[in-house]
C-alpha cells in the first residue's frame, strides 16, 4: 500500500513520525536534508520496530551523530542512498 502524507503532515516532523508509525509504515523515502530531523525526533517519539528501510536522495549524504544513533537503536533499519 502506497501512503501519501498530508500537506500537515509534510510540513509537521512530528505528525510525520506519527503518521509513519499509525500506519505501520516499513519504507519511508526523505530528501536527505530531511534525515538528520528526522531521526532526532523519531528517537524521542516512537518505536519503529514496522519501519525497515529509509531511502534518501537530493543531496549528498553525511553521517551526523543523531543518524547513527537512530540506526543503532533501530539496527533493523537499512538505509540507502540514492544520491548521484
Amino acid at each position: 500500500i502506497l501512503y501519501i502524507a498530508s500537506q500537515i503532515q509534510k510540513t509537521s516532523l512530528v505528525d510525520f513520525i506519527e503518521f509513519v508509525g499509525r500506519h505501520n509504515i516499513n519504507i519511508v523515502f526523505l530528501p536527505t536534508v530531511l534525515l538528520k530531523l528526522f531521526c532526532i525526533e523519531a528517537i524521542k517519539l516512537s518505536n519503529f520496530s514496522q519501519l525497515k528501510e529509509i531511502i534518501v536522495a537530493g543531496e549528498a549524504l553525511k553521517i551526523f551523530k543523531d543518524i547513527r544513533s537512530f540506526f543503532i537503536k533501530n539496527p533493523q533499519i537499512t538505509l540507502k542512498n540514492h544520491y548521484g
